[in-house]
């Protein structure tokens, strides 16, 4: 998050449109975060309750899944 926080800023506070090397690191993050997006929905909507039982048997508090 920090890089993509870092990214942005300096894309959004600079004089001079993104160069080259910045627009390919911003493909790059948005690619990654795309792979982290789909890999989330996949625990949140199989692994879950599995998860949650884990975190019950070693009382913790547990995931709770609202939605979009």
């Amino acid at each position: 998050i920090g890089k993509l926080t870092y990214l942005g800023g300096g894309i959004a506070t600079g004089d001079y449109p993104p160069n080259t090397q910045q627009k390919e690191v911003q493909r790059m993050f948005e690619t990654q975060l795309a792979d982290l997006r789909k890999r989330l929905d996949g625990v949140v909507g199989t692994d879950l309750a599995g998860f949650n039982r884990m975190l019950k048997e070693k009382n913790i508090a547990t995931v709770i899944s609202g939605g979009q």
